[in-house]
Order: C-alpha cells, then structure tokens, then sequence
C-alpha cells in the first residue's frame, strides 16, 4: 500500500487542486483503493485529505524552487529558462487536449 501511495501522489506533483483536474484523478485513485483495499469511509476521506493536502505541498515547492532557479540565472539565462518552461506547458496543453479527445472527457 505505501508502494501504491508513493506513486500515486508523485502523479500530483504540479497542479493546483481544488476543484481541479488532480481531485478528480485523487477521486479515481481513492475509488480504486476502496475497490482494492475495502477502504471504510472514514478511510477514504483521510486518503482523500492527504491528496489534498500532499498535492498543495508539493504545488507550493514546485514554486519555490521555480523562483530559486530563476535566482541564479542571469537575464538572459532567465529569459531562455521562462520561454522553455512556457513550451513546456504548451506541449502540456497540447498532449492534454488530445487525451481528451481520444477519451471523450470534459
């Protein structure tokens, strides 16, 4: 089971999640547990608050050491760093949007 939590939090890494795409997958992963594992309900919401609560940490050191970085690179370097990581979320986007279609989801 921590192998099973230890991977599936690593899956939450970026993203803001309240109300968001990370508590639907939160959602999903507590469901296959409870299948799994016969969580309780009370089971299932202590899972579902450590998601919350994990995924927000880990959100907050993402940028934290974002702006880290950037403190060490010079201007020029700082530019080249935000247009890479602006590609990257537009690869990101893209790779999404395909899943969606692929899957049917919202």
């Amino acid at each position: 089971m921590k192998k099973l939590m230890i991977v599936t939090l690593a899956l939450f890494s970026t993203a803001a999640f309240a109300g968001s795409p990370m508590e639907k997958g939160a959602d999903r992963h507590v469901q296959k547990m409870t299948q799994e594992l016969n969580l309780t309900q009370e089971q299932q919401q202590e899972v579902r608050e450590i998601y919350r609560e994990k995924g927000e940490e880990m959100r907050e050191l993402h940028e934290e050491t974002q702006e880290e970085i950037r403190d060490v690179l010079n201007e020029e370097q700082r530019a080249q760093y935000d247009q890479h990581q602006k590609d990257r979320m537009e690869k990101w986007q893209e790779k999404k949007e395909k899943w969606k279609e692929r899957h049917g989801k919202d």
